[in-house]
């Protein structure tokens, strides 16, 4: 971030299969990045319109990783199952990675609770 002269003033930057969000004030020359629970909202989302069946379920995390990155092409997102729980597969073409994201780290609620 330092390496670029003028940085978008906000941007999602996907560090280690979590997404932070990068914050550039233009006028204090300050750059900041910040965990940012938008995955967790999403899966959360996904989980209350309800998930189609699990396309592959697999015993263990590394068999499931090995099939998907064995896959040629693979959909942009699915849902499978790893030892009875869900999962979603999600390939980010866009930068050549591929991440597999419990649906445990979903966010219940829609909002936060103002009580």
């Amino acid at each position: 971030m330092k390496e670029q002269p003028a940085p978008p003033s906000s941007a999602y930057v996907l560090i280690a299969d979590q997404y932070h969000l990068l914050v550039y004030n233009r006028d204090l020359q300050e750059r900041r990045i910040f965990p940012h629970p938008v995955l967790q909202y999403f899966l959360g989302a996904r989980v209350r319109e309800g998930l189609p069946p699990p396309v592959a379920s697999f015993s263990t995390l590394p068999e499931a990783e090995a099939w998907f990155k064995s896959q040629v092409s693979p959909p942009p997102q699915a849902v499978i199952s790893i030892a009875g729980e869900l999962y979603l597969t999600v390939d980010h073409s866009n930068i050549g990675h591929r991440s597999i994201y419990p649906f445990s780290l979903a966010v219940q609620e829609e909002t936060p609770d103002a009580s």
